[in-house]
């Protein structure tokens, strides 16, 4: 619960403002109820239409970036699942006992961020999936009855987490873009038409 609170409320906030240099804080707020609907279908895929709403209405995002940038972000950015999978094996491991050297961290980081693909999609599946991290430690899967009793919430928390983290990633590609949008959109507005083309037009609509 400590890691993905310092990733969601200093990491994630840092990395916004360092993209954006906008108030993280204000973002996060027109996010709420994102965050809300996360909370409750633990489920970031399924918290998409409401993503949708709070960044193109609360954040004033363009609809091209978001419905475009999102639905990616919400099958690769999994950073909560992920950072969850190795926190809780790297707990399960000084709980148990048992030693891990550098090499055993880094085989975690690696399950941990492979595996927290192979769950998108899926409530409460990150149990399952937490036995591959575990094995990547040498840690026997016995040992994940120790998160079973926290992890219907911590499942929601770090849904929320990743909900968080993929309207970061939406709105850094929207302020990287932006200046070109607006560019497109003035090259639209005064695109030359020929008289011909504009009656034509008027006949084909007018019929």
């Amino acid at each position: 619960m400590t890691g993905l609170a310092i990733h969601s409320l200093i990491v994630l906030p840092l990395i916004y403002w360092a993209f954006v240099r906008k108030n993280p804080l204000v973002f996060a707020k027109n996010l709420l109820h994102a965050f809300v609907t996360a909370f409750g279908t633990s489920d970031s895929v399924a918290t998409l239409p409401v993503t949708f709403m709070c960044l193109e209405q609360n954040n004033k995002l363009d609809r091209r970036v978001t419905r475009f940038v999102a639905p990616i972000a919400s099958a690769f950015n999994l950073d909560g699942t992920a950072l969850y999978a190795a926190i809780g094996t790297i707990f399960i491991a000084n709980l148990s006992g048992i030693e891990l050297d550098f090499a055993h961290y880094l085989a975690i980081c690696v399950a941990a961020a492979l595996t927290s693909f192979a769950n998108r999609g899926i409530p409460n599946a990150g149990v399952i999936t937490m036995i591959l991290v575990l094995k990547a430690g040498g840690i026997g899967p016995s040992h994940i009855g120790l998160l079973l009793a926290v992890d219907w919430i911590m499942n929601r928390c770090r849904t929320c987490v990743n909900v968080f983290s993929q309207s970061i990633a939406v709105a850094i590609v929207h302020h990287s873009v932006e200046m070109e949008l607006k560019r497109n959109q003035n090259a639209l507005e005064h695109w030359p038409v020929d008289e011909l083309t504009l009656k034509r037009t008027k006949y084909t609509f007018n019929r």
